[in-house]
């Protein structure tokens, strides 16, 4: 945030434990303790209208703007509406979901789909020259690789396992995002492999600050199902192999995952079948059929929404001209 030059506050507050116990305690005083630094904050900065974009951070906040008798916005990105964003739902005044399902848990009339907001730097990316900026070529197919700024040890170990399989493939390359915990170690790994007379391009990065640049480069993506990755594949209209993340709360990254899935827009692979061999079977069936490929970027297209951060504005102007 204050890179964007945006004022940035902070709370104190923990995650509701999912079994009560020890740290329920802790819990229930780190709450309260956030939701007074959230009045004082709000006292400090006198907002017109309060936006909550959900999870356990969130809810103190909008409790103590529902004290102050703010109008409240509470968005939900998932497809699985959270404990907090529950809770939230029930103060706010206008609640913004991603996904048409979702909408019913909420009190009639209350809640519009919207879809997800996505960077205008990530949406305005352009094509040429992106694959210049990671050292890969222009004819080739593209596979990006990633599992989020942390990275994904399972996603990345797939990589690594099947590396050798794919290692000929003079049409491929690759573009892998290991995240900067674990770039060292698949550095290595994939160091060991010898691909530098392989055929294949292979580019390990452990981070990409502007991934509009490797959305712009690539052809298909492999990633977790987080809501914002989602988001992002399906406005730039970009195939997908989707392997949700298994202890997301209330398995939310799965159902993200089989809505785009059913749409025809991505494949999902459950984090306990993913290998190298799963991996790179998938991907260079999709890779290697241009109507496939062709039809799963349409069907992206057909489900993602380039205008959700303009939509979700004009919700919070709504409450503002209405109180």
């Amino acid at each position: 945030m204050p890179k964007e030059g945006l004022d940035f506050r902070a709370i104190e507050v923990e995650g509701m434990p999912r079994r009560l116990g020890f740290g329920f305690p802790r819990f229930a005083w780190l709450l309260g303790k956030a939701y007074r630094q959230s009045l004082a904050i709000l006292a400090d900065f006198g907002p017109d209208v309060l936006v909550g974009m959900g999870g356990f951070v969130a809810a103190p906040v909008v409790f103590a703007a529902r004290r102050r008798h703010l109008p409240i916005l509470v968005h939900e990105q998932n497809s699985v509406v959270g404990i907090a964003n529950r809770a939230c739902g029930r103060l706010a005044n206008l609640v913004g979901v991603t996904y048409p399902q979702t909408r019913n848990v909420f009190a009639p009339g209350r809640a519009r789909v919207v879809g997800n907001p996505v960077r205008r730097r990530v949406l305005a990316a352009q094509s040429q020259g992106a694959r210049a900026r990671f050292g890969l070529e222009e004819q080739r197919k593209t596979l990006l690789v990633f599992g989020g700024s942390r990275g994904a040890q399972r996603i990345n170990e797939a990589v690594v396992q099947g590396l050798s399989e794919v290692a000929g493939a003079t049409w491929l390359q690759i573009l892998h995002v290991a995240g900067k915990m674990d770039f060292e170690r698949v550095r290595r790994e994939t160091h060991a492999l010898d691909l530098g007379n392989s055929g294949l391009i292979y580019r390990c990065v452990p981070y990409i600050d502007e991934m509009g640049a490797a959305y712009a480069a690539s052809d298909l993506v492999v990633s977790r199902a987080g809501a914002t990755t989602i988001a992002e594949v399906t406005a730039l209209g970009i195939a997908s192999i989707l392997v949700p993340y298994p202890h997301a709360t209330a398995n939310h990254q799965a159902e993200n995952a089989r809505f785009v899935e059913q749409s025809g827009g991505a494949r999902v692979i459950r984090d306990e079948d993913l290998d190298g061999a799963t991996l790179f079977e998938n991907a260079l069936r999709i890779l290697g059929d241009q109507g496939v490929l062709d039809s799963m970027r349409a069907n992206a297209t057909a489900i993602g929404n380039r205008d959700a951060a303009a939509q979700l504005a004009e919700m919070v102007f709504d409450l503002m001209e209405r109180n």
